[in-house]
């Protein structure tokens, strides 16, 4: 028997049972049998401890108790000889170190489930595969050094020929057959595992690709730690529905990802692709900001996404925060600030028969955008619940302000422009303060919903609260807080049945909307048919209020009547009254 010098082996061992959770790069426990040191008479095959320092180890995994930084000094007997000088470890001159005769027979029978120590992924790769038995565990420290969330445990797998993904599969140098060390803990694909430093410095991206590539093979979830992550930009394409993935960041508070370069082209993340022949679905985006570190393209891409979930997001620095182009059944919780446009939902030419936005919900702050908070177009059903619309858009009379509505609502039913049976955007319990340009919500097409809104842009920024210029719009239970020359003004292009029901707006000019009721207005207006008019089946109609008008030429639009107890009154030109006297019978 011959004595060898163990220095620096590392054990990373725990329990079966449920353990408490762990964090990033902390190895997970694997049980052990409870035997006593260097008890090597009737162990179980591929079993062994190593000298008296692992009946201390042997303790604490008993107890539960993880060990920090599991590194010792001993001295261990082994059976058999082996060169004089042979290393067995990573080859950073840590190991042990053979001091005795040649050897005949190598050692990995007997180092089996023994667990050694490395510092990094690259020393794992030069470890001397010769001494490792199958199901050997080594534990790494991290992946460029000890300490950089890239470490954790790796069992060598001796007949796997997995292709190495530099993370979770690694292939020894030099080893062209079978044999690899596989990752124990693969729950969760942390970009760490693959190098990513997320120090505001390094550039991540490849990290960040093995990281996607990883985690679609194994189904599992991408996790980014705390810090700030630079990419030259990062894409994500489905192969199949079976491929789809979740990245999860620690709160976007904490996590930051962002373009390496303010001059750089590309958006910070692209899902899916406008060439992708099948949707891209079930994806969780969750505890990160998106920053596009410029305003030359998007923080955020997307291609027929569906089925899709974004949490605790923020989208930054981009000519727009976040882009869906075509989309369906998604539910964004986000944030969109200091963008050109916060978000835009769009069509465009899909290969994959999508291509169209629709059912998607956006709840979150869309502010301190140079030109819109939120700009949609084409699809149907889009909803922005409980938004804050503030602080978007540059000067009053500009092209920007709020939210606008394009004019290809429902074009894919219904034809351009028809808002027939096309639902556009819902505004649930909106709030837009502050908001320069045309007016807090431009209105083009589309069937649109605002509902228990509040208005509080001033009439120095917005020219109007709501400017509709064609589809159909209905404002209910909102309010207006300051006096415009037009809160609410629709154009000859909005469609017959547009309505205002209660709230209140200081100024209307709406002679296309067929009912309105406000704060102190009640009317029904619009033909109802060409060549018709208003028809009343039976009874009576009723203009309720009487009203004088102050000379034959006051202020009226033509066709506005009204009555005293003298006279009924209707103006049959611009600013011209002409009046019939009353009398009884």
């Amino acid at each position: 028997m011959l004595t060898r010098t163990l220095s620096r082996i590392a054990v990373a061992l725990a329990l079966a049972l449920p353990a408490p959770a762990l964090a990033q790069g902390q190895a997970p426990l694997v049980p052990v049998p409870n035997r006593s040191a260097n008890d090597n008479s009737a162990a179980p095959a591929n079993t062994r401890y190593v000298d008296s320092a692992a009946q201390a180890l042997r303790d604490a995994i008993q107890a539960r108790a993880p060990i920090a930084n599991p590194t010792f000094s001993g001295t261990v007997t082994v059976p058999g000889t082996v060169a004089a000088g042979t290393l067995l470890g990573d080859g950073s001159g840590a190991g042990v170190t053979a001091t005795g005769a040649a050897a005949a027979q190598t050692l990995g029978g007997w180092f089996s489930s023994v667990v050694f120590g490395t510092p990094t992924v690259t020393a794992l790769r030069a470890f001397n595969r010769l001494f490792v038995a199958p199901r050997t565990v080594m534990y790494v420290s991290g992946h460029a050094a000890p300490g950089d969330g890239g470490g954790g445990p790796f069992i060598w797998a001796a007949a796997s020929t997995l292709p190495d993904d530099g993370g979770t599969i690694i292939n020894p140098t030099g080893n062209t057959g079978a044999g690899r060390w596989l990752r124990l803990d693969v729950t969760r694909i942390w970009v760490s595992y693959f190098g990513a430093q997320c120090d505001g410095k390094a550039d991540d991206t490849s990290a960040f690709q093995a990281a996607f590539a990883a985690a679609v093979n194994r189904l599992r979830p991408v996790e980014v730690p705390a810090g700030t992550c630079l990419v030259s930009g990062l894409s994500y394409t489905v192969g199949s529905y079976a491929g789809q993935f979740a990245i999860r960041g620690a709160g976007r508070n904490l996590t930051r990802i962002r373009q390496i370069s303010d001059a750089a082209a590309a958006p910070v993340l692209t899902i899916g692709s406008p060439t992708a022949k099948i949707l891209t679905a079930n994806i969780e985006i969750r505890g990160i900001t998106f920053d596009g570190n410029n305003r030359r393209q998007p923080a955020v891409v997307s291609y027929d996404l569906v089925r899709s979930f974004v949490w605790d997001v923020l989208f930054t620095g981009g000519s727009a925060g976040y882009v869906s182009y075509g989309g369906i059944g998604n539910t964004i919780y986000a944030d969109a600030l200091d963008n050109d446009v916060g978000g835009r939902i769009v069509p465009f030419a899909s290969l994959a028969g999508g291509g169209w936005p629709n059912h998607i919900r956006w709840s979150g702050a869309l502010a301190h955008n140079a030109r819109w908070g939120l700009d949609v177009d084409g699809g149907r059903n889009l909803v922005c619940d409980t938004c804050d619309i503030e602080a978007n858009g540059t000067k009053l009379g500009e092209a920007t302000g709020g939210v606008r509505v394009g004019p290809a609502m429902g074009a894919e039913v219904a034809g351009v422009g028809s808002a027939t049976a096309s639902p556009g955007l819902t505004l649930r319990s909106p709030w837009f303060e502050r908001n320069a340009g045309e007016a807090d919500v431009v209105l083009q097409s589309g069937r649109n919903l605002i509902d228990s809104g509040v208005f509080s842009s001033p009439a120095d920024m917005a020219t109007h609260d709501i400017h509709a210029v064609g589809g159909v719009y209905t404002v209910t239970n909102s309010r207006a807080q300051f006096p415009k020359t037009a809160n609410i003004r629709d154009e000859a292009g909005v469609e017959p049945g547009s309505v205002v029901d209660g709230g209140a707006f200081p100024s209307l000019d709406v002679s296309r909307a067929t009912h309105v009721r406000t704060a102190g207005v009640e009317y029904v207006s619009v033909p109802f048919s060409a060549g018709n008019g208003l028809q009343v089946a039976g009874g009576t109609f009723r203009v309720l209020s009487p009203s004088t008008p102050a000379s034959a030429t006051a202020p009226c639009a033509a066709g506005t009547m009204t009555w005293d107890a003298g006279y009924a009154y209707v103006c049959v030109a611009t600013n011209t009254w002409k009046r019939s006297p009353l009398a009884t019978w």
